[in-house]
């Protein structure tokens, strides 16, 4: 599909978009296309059964890098690795900062 929705969290494609809450938080392409993949199959992303060593290094490093974007952003998701399989995007129970508080606000954040 176009467009993924993950509760509040939602991904869109063509253009490649990034909304929680509602607000536009701006993810490079790259990630955008990573968490849409990672939102579309709840179960998880598989990966590893197509990547050799050296691909499974660089998706390592990307998840990593998306893994910062979203805590950045303040989405309270998180991505979980499965072993020998891939990758799944996880919502992160727990306090959550309040959007109207002094913290930065999703349009504030900068480029992940």
């Amino acid at each position: 599909p176009e467009r993924v929705q993950r509760g509040s969290l939602v991904v869109r494609a063509d253009p490649w978009a990034v909304f929680w809450n509602g607000q536009l938080v701006k993810f490079t392409a790259r990630k955008a296309q990573l968490l849409h993949a990672l939102a579309k199959w709840p179960s998880g992303a598989g990966i590893y059964a197509l990547a050799g060593e050296t691909e499974r290094a660089t998706v390592s490093a990307h998840m990593s890098q998306l893994r910062r974007a979203l805590a950045k952003a303040g989405i309270p998701f998180t991505i979980e690795a499965v072993p020998e399989f891939g990758y799944r995007l996880v919502f992160k129970p727990g306090p959550h900062p309040d959007p109207d508080s002094e913290g930065p606000r999703p349009e504030q954040v900068a480029t992940c």
